[in-house]
């Protein structure tokens, strides 16, 4: 249960959706990414894509991005990026194939607006910061005559008893019922892509909180894959102190939940990022099934039975406090680590350590999800042309320098928590207009 419970806040990815608030300089705020074109690709040696993401582009040498390519079948990603150059660094790191949106042309709807909300169960602090942002961001919009009602709900009470299905019937349900737009955080995106095209096809919006359906034409899909740029990042940083010179470096993968797609995404980003670091050699890998517990449990089985040194780790996210207590237990050094997506205690544990151990990695809240998917929800319900299905927002960049603004400090490694800071951290209004024909907040004309 706690497992599904921390993968919601990594299916943000994120990115890696997770995880973090902000720095406070424009740096912290990008995804340092080459062109997401795939320009000077030829002489880069490619990983082939699969159902879980496009094909990879590995990176020339050690700590440089790892790209995923794209066609840019409708030439929007290509319109973008001229528009807003840094757009460019924003998308490299975005696992599927960016698409124009049907919703450019859409003159939207006369307020008040009725909103839904479809979800799996909310078993966590990133999903509960989401929900309870949606709620604030709903009352203010009732207070501009924007909205009417309360934010309709359907959050499904058990992970032991939901299915796809039943979101399916419950976003048909709110269509029936003349809701106007509906958030989801799909169970199954790619099993849920032909009831989120219904709903479109209907006039009904829908914008998944952190996922990405590619199959689906009318969706939304606003999400962060944190992940490459955490490890691409962490790689940079250690070889700027002197790795990766052709001296062994030995490496532990601390995985996913085996079998999900963005398990299978990052597992790819890693060992596409590795691969050009001279020396690195990976002694084995465990699945941490994205909780900290289960994590610790398999890496001091793993510890166990391979006393030799490990240099560093690559976890997907989530699983650092995990990493941490499982080597602390066997009474080994924690070895280095990017630390992208968190459950808590390890950015507090790394604010405590900041001056013995260095990491780096990127985040966003559950908060920060919630205000820019309503957000963007709001600017097409006020027909202001969104141009682009997937929007892809950067993870906020932590460091030593600046985890102390987002870590909860004092804190124990088994806390359980989100990231602190602004909800405008991760997306903010003026980049919001970035993907519609008329920019401004709905909120500012009524």
């Amino acid at each position: 249960m706690r497992a599904k419970a921390l993968l919601a806040c990594l299916l943000l990815l994120t990115v890696a959706v997770l995880a973090a608030c902000g720095g406070d300089d424009d740096s912290s705020n990008v995804v340092q990414a080459s062109d997401s074109s795939g320009s000077d690709s030829s002489a880069q040696e490619e990983m082939p894509g699969n159902d879980a993401h496009l094909p990879i582009l590995v990176p020339k040498k050690c700590g440089d991005p790892v790209v995923f390519k794209k066609q840019d079948p409708d030439g929007i990603l290509a319109e973008l990026e001229k528009a807003h150059p840094e757009l460019k660094d924003w998308y490299g790191a975005y696992f599927a194939e960016v698409r124009e949106s049907p919703w450019r042309t859409w003159k939207g709807k006369k307020p008040p607006w009725q909103i839904g909300y479809v979800s799996f169960p909310t078993a966590n602090v990133w999903k509960e910061g989401l929900l309870n942002e949606l709620k604030a961001q709903f009352a203010k919009a009732k207070e501009a005559g924007l909205v009417s009602g309360n934010l309709r709900t359907y959050i499904q009470p058990s992970f032991d008893t939901a299915t796809p299905e039943q979101q399916t019937q419950a976003i048909q349900q709110m269509v029936r019922d003349g809701v106007d737009l509906i958030f989801v955080h799909p169970l199954n995106s790619r099993a849920q892509a032909a009831s989120f095209d219904e709903a479109g096809k209907k006039g009904v919006p829908i914008v998944l909180t952190s996922d990405v359906a590619p199959d689906s034409k009318y969706v939304v899909n606003l999400t962060t894959f944190n992940q490459g740029p955490g490890y691409t990042d962490f790689l940079k940083m250690q070889a700027d102190k002197g790795w990766f010179n052709g001296e062994p470096r030995k490496w532990l993968e601390v995985r996913g939940l085996e079998g999900n797609t963005f398990e299978q995404t990052a597992h790819d980003a890693a060992e596409a990022a590795v691969k050009p670091c001279k020396g690195a050699e990976k002694v084995g890998e465990v699945f941490g099934n994205f909780d900290p517990a289960h994590a610790k449990s398999e890496i001091q089985k793993f510890l166990a039975s391979n006393p030799g040194k490990i240099d560093f780790v690559e976890q997907q996210g989530s699983q650092g406090a995990g990493v941490i207590q499982a080597f602390e237990a066997a009474g080994r050094d924690v070895p280095p680590m990017a630390i992208s997506g968190t459950s808590g205690g390890d950015l507090a544990w790394w604010d405590a350590h900041k001056d013995t151990y260095d990491s780096v990695g990127y985040h966003y809240s559950g908060p920060q999800t919630g205000y820019a998917v309503f957000q963007v929800g709001l600017r097409m319900l006020n027909g202001q042309g969104l141009k682009v299905r997937d929007i892809h927002p950067p993870g906020i960049k932590v460091t030593n320098d600046n985890v102390g603004d987002v870590a909860t400090p004092g804190k124990p490694i088994t806390w359980i928590g989100d990231i602190r800071g602004p909800v405008t951290d991760y997306i903010t209004p003026e980049q919001i207009d970035w993907f519609f024909e008329k920019a401004g907040d709905p909120e500012a004309g009524k």
